[in-house]
């Protein structure tokens, strides 16, 4: 779990200092939203001297005095009071929290709204207008949508009501481990849909380009990637163990072991970047070989090109 840098403004709990012969009813109530263990982490640094008392913009701005309490709450609290501290602190410094959820819900329906029509013209003119029979990338690209569908659904359902798009202090501990098992579930499909789309691809290619060498290195090529697919898909399910852990040790009060999450995913985009460079090199090859001026062969070109993209 990476350092919480909280920016603390500890005014309220002023009151606690031996210095201060007593205290409000307003800022005793404030005083109890903060967890217990960071009250004496607040004292400590009051007594510090590194702001005044009655200085808020020296409690509120000064990174001293928040590095102070940052590294004592670190200590003595955990990750879930930790994060209740932090959230407080922004609440009494008068800073409104970050919200990008209704965007990212935009984006998502918007996204999976197009790609669908998309997917509805093509076997509307297949099945409807042309009366052809369905290849394997039709199915391919079906598989692809059933396998959207959901991620989608999860997407704008699950991960954004429970906090994804907000600062997660701003969460309650149960929305942070809901969030993360939603989010567990979309990089599952992730993982499948990259795999569906370059078999996509290969499929097509297998339409287009029929001479026996060409065709025997895209078999290769789509038996590597579909081991590909299966692997990483397999390798999220149980990088950790129990699998429950993936979505509870955020806050440190669970026992497991997982593998290192950015390793995985850097493995995977950097595989998966040279997969499609290879599929994408396949076709451009066999330009070559066509009878086409070379206008034509630069239209061709442009449209694996935006293929790719």
């Amino acid at each position: 779990m990476p350092s919480l840098k909280l920016h603390v403004p500890w005014l309220l709990l002023l009151f606690l200092s031996t210095t201060v012969a007593s205290a409000s009813d307003d800022a005793l109530t404030r005083l109890a939203a903060y967890p217990d263990c960071a009250k004496p982490c607040i004292l400590s640094a009051i007594k510090g001297g590194i702001c005044g008392l009655n200085d808020q913009a020296c409690i509120c701005g000064s990174t001293e005095f928040s590095a102070n309490v940052t590294s004592c709450v670190e200590t003595k609290c955990t990750i879930p009071e930790s994060l209740a501290v932090l959230n407080t602190s922004h609440i009494d410094c008068d800073e409104v929290p970050r919200d990008q959820s209704i965007k990212l819900k935009v984006a998502t329906i918007t996204v999976g709204t197009v790609a669908g029509l998309f997917v509805i013209l093509r076997f509307a003119y297949k099945l409807i207008i042309s009366n052809m029979i369905l290849t394997m990338d039709d199915w391919l690209t079906l598989a692809t949508m059933i396998v959207l569908i959901p991620n989608l659904i999860i997407t704008v359902n699950g991960t954004i009501p429970n906090g994804l798009g907000r600062d997660i202090w701003t969460l309650q501990p149960d929305e942070i481990t809901i969030v993360i098992r939603f989010f567990f579930i979309t990089a599952v499909l992730y993982f499948a849909l990259t795999a569906l789309v370059k078999l996509l691809f290969l499929s097509f290619y297998l339409k287009v380009f029929p001479t026996r060498v060409v065709q025997q290195i895209l078999w290769g090529t789509f038996a590597v990637t579909a081991l590909w697919g299966i692997g990483f898909v397999f390798l999220v399910i149980f990088q950790c163990q129990p699998i429950s852990y993936f979505w509870k040790k955020w806050d440190g009060l669970h026992d497991g072991t997982c593998l290192d999450a950015n390793t995985i995913g850097w493995a995977n985009a950097s595989s998966g970047i040279a997969l499609d460079l290879w599929i994408l090199a396949i076709p451009l090859l066999q330009l070559r070989k066509l009878q086409l001026k070379w206008k034509k062969k630069i239209g061709v070109v442009l449209m694996f090109l935006v293929g790719a993209l």
